[in-house]
Parts: C-alpha cells; sequence; structure tokens
C-alpha cells in the first residue's frame, strides 16, 4: 500500500525536529514505510490541490481556442495555463491545471460543438490518472497521436 501524503501535528517544534531527522521510519502494526518532512502547511486545512498538465483528446478544430479549452478543462480542474503549440497541432492539446485528486482525473465527456458531438477524453500527463484500458482503448482513442 502506498499513502503518499498525511499531516501529522507534532506536540512542539523539538518533537518535529527530531523525527524530521530520520531518513525513514516503519510502523510495527502494520509495516507502513515513510519520512517525514517540514510543511508550512496550516494543519487546520483539509486538503491541497496539486498542479499538473492534462491532457485532452478528441478537441476539433473548431474549439482549438485557448478559451474555449479553458472551459472544457473547467469541468475536470482549474485551468491555468493552454499550451499554445499543442492547439495548432494535429492530436491531443494540453493544459496545465490544478485539481484536488489526479487519480481521479480520467474518463470521457461528450461535448457538444454547434450540435455536433464529440466524446473528449482527459488524462493526467505522466500517467497518474490515465484510464484502466490506457492506450489503444477503442472506445476513448481517436487521436493519431498515441
Amino acid at each position: 500500500m502506498i499513502i503518499k501524503n498525511l499531516l501529522v501535528v507534532f506536540p512542539n517544534k523539538g518533537s518535529l525536529d527530531t523525527f524530521a531527522k530520520l531518513l525513514w521510519f516503519e510502523m510495527s502494526l502494520y509495516g507502513l514505510k515513510g519520512r517525514i518532512e517540514k510543511t508550512k502547511r496550516d494543519h487546520e486545512t483539509s486538503s491541497m490541490v496539486q498542479t499538473l498538465w492534462i491532457k485532452v483528446h478528441n478537441v476539433p478544430n473548431m474549439a482549438r481556442e485557448v478559451e474555449t479549452i479553458k472551459e472544457i478543462v473547467t469541468l475536470v480542474a482549474e485551468p491555468l495555463v493552454v499550451d499554445d503549440l499543442s492547439l495548432t497541432r494535429a492530436g491531443l492539446v494540453r493544459v496545465q491545471g490544478r485539481c484536488r485528486n489526479p487519480v481521479a482525473l480520467i474518463g470521457a465527456i461528450e461535448f457538444f460543438f454547434n450540435g455536433i458531438g464529440f466524446l473528449l477524453r482527459f488524462e493526467v500527463e505522466g500517467g497518474q490518472g490515465s484510464s484502466k484500458g490506457g492506450k489503444g482503448d477503442d472506445k476513448f482513442d481517436n487521436d493519431s497521436d498515441n
């Protein structure tokens, strides 16, 4: 089992400093391994968003504009930057955005442009949220870039 991030509050700074010196530790009950890093994150917060690149597959030429792509990505993440070069090339469009859980960013949504439906598939660059079918999944892969 891999647990990426846990937020632990120590009773005092001395305890935190001592444990932060460890390269890693293992919990005896479940055998989980980890390491402690200091953070400036407030312990009152419930979660954080992550910044990542999202690939949008099967975007029609009529929708390859920065504002249109940002509107589309808004449904799955907070868009920050659209890769202008990917707008002019055939294939997928890349968008940098922020979301809470990149692993949940899988699947497709049908969008209608001028009354014509297109199945747009979302994928996190680097494989953090790729679909179980992977590349070659005929149901979602309509681009020539795969």
